[in-house]
């Protein structure tokens, strides 16, 4: 694979990591939830819907996800009425932040905070639009592409 290539795909990837969005806004909520320490299991839970969308798009099944109108109509929405629900679970659960006589707040452990990244990541129509759009654009037809997609995923697992 070019070297020019790969860091633009590098530099890409580093632009669409620090642009706001739900996931970004999900780590750092989670971090001021349960810590910096337990909010990795959040970034891993992200890292792990990527990778899922990688391998999706790397065998062109992201393709026909992004053909279908209907499909990723359906994505979007489930997507979307899982941030109502966290939100609305943020809202009107009980705030041990706020309540002073329990005693020190109850941090969310690692799989919840795992579990929720990943479904917030798979349900992120951005991510599906990047794996299954942008990413055969960094693909050379003419060389070995198992080696390439093993190069552009070495960044990303």
């Amino acid at each position: 694979m070019n070297p020019t290539t790969w860091w633009l795909f590098a530099g890409m990837e580093l632009v669409l990591c620090l642009t706001p969005g739900p996931a970004v806004l999900y780590v750092i909520s989670s971090g001021l939830r349960a810590g910096a320490r337990r909010s990795i299991a959040s970034t891993l839970g992200i890292l792990a819907a990527n990778a899922v969308y990688f391998l999706l798009s790397a065998t062109g099944v992201g393709a026909l996800l992004a053909a279908s109108y209907q499909l990723f109509f359906a994505v979007k929405w489930i997507g979307a009425a899982y941030l109502v629900f966290i939100g609305l679970r943020a809202l009107f659960g009980k705030s041990s932040i706020i309540e002073t006589a329990g005693g020190a707040p109850e941090k969310p452990g690692g799989w919840p905070l795992f579990r929720d990244g990943f479904i917030l990541q798979a349900s992120n129509p951005k991510a599906i639009v990047f794996f299954s759009a942008l990413l055969p654009q960094f693909i050379d037809p003419r060389a070995a592409i198992v080696t390439q997609v093993a190069i552009l995923a070495s960044p990303r697992m």
